[in-house]
């Protein structure tokens, strides 16, 4: 696929919304610091504001990682006495959290990913699941990873560009990880209504190549479209008869012979 038709199916796409935990806490307890500024001049990361592909994402996520690195920092200084914060098996885990924290951020800087994800490309470089945990934990609290705005961004970048219906939709979210509750919630946002449109748009886009086999194995070959595309056949079949209709003696599912233009 050329790089212009993958970028098309990118729209741009909004990471959710960065909480407060991203302002670093003062020691003395006063007011939090704003975020920093990133090093291309662009103001940090700030609190309620989102990411898009408009801005400098990986300038943009370098400034939280940095931000994230501090916060790591002030924790361990403030660890009760008595934890290894020093000790060989301390600076191992030490290490391996900025290594699963860099994995991270790298691929964050590329797209944005499902947690699932994330944990699966962390065990694949053999970083602890304990450690991989934390650290999502941490992407999670500061709002990089989030499966409700990541479901919903999927859905609808997917159903307008490659017209899937929501059982397509549905399954790709159960495979990528996302847990059940967004996947429903992210689905339902594509009504029967908008799910018929599409259908019947992609119907029209095809039926006159499939009607040179015949109306028979024209039918055939769009409700397999659609069903290979996660369209019902409660939303199919209608669609497929309303775009054969109009052909001359094309015989529907109710055995009637249906007029119109010639082939």
């Amino acid at each position: 696929m050329a790089p212009s038709s993958i970028r098309s199916e990118r729209e741009p796409e909004v990471v959710p919304v960065v909480p407060s935990v991203l302002s670093s806490p003062r020691q003395d307890g006063g007011p939090a610091q704003p975020a920093t500024t990133s090093s291309n001049g662009r103001a940090g990361i700030h609190p309620g504001q989102p990411l898009t592909d408009s801005d400098d994402r990986a300038a943009r996520i370098a400034a939280l990682a940095r931000q994230v690195a501090a916060m790591e920092r002030q924790s361990e200084r403030r660890a009760p006495d008595g934890e290894a914060t020093g000790s060989a098996g301390g600076d191992q885990t030490s290490d391996q959290s900025a290594t699963a924290r860099a994995i991270c951020l790298r691929l964050l800087a590329l797209a944005p990913r499902p947690r699932a994800g994330l944990l699966q490309a962390l065990r694949r470089k053999e970083i602890p699941d304990q450690i991989a945990e934390s650290v999502l934990d941490r992407l999670t609290e500061v709002g990089l990873i989030n499966d409700v705005a990541y479901a919903n961004s999927f859905v609808r970048i997917k159903h307008r560009d490659r017209a899937l219906g929501r059982t397509a939709l549905r399954t790709e979210l159960r495979r990528l990880g996302v847990d059940e509750e967004s996947t429903a919630a992210a689905v339902e946002t594509v009504d029967v209504d908008a799910e018929r449109s599409r259908a019947t748009e992609l119907i029209t886009k095809r039926v006159d190549a499939a009607m040179a086999a015949g109306p028979v194995a024209a039918r055939r070959r769009l409700l397999s479209l659609l069903s290979r595309r996660g369209y019902a056949s409660e939303v199919a079949v209608p669609v497929v008869e309303r775009a054969l209709e109009g052909y001359s003696g094309y015989v529907d599912g109710s055995g009637a012979i249906l007029g119109g233009q010639e082939t």
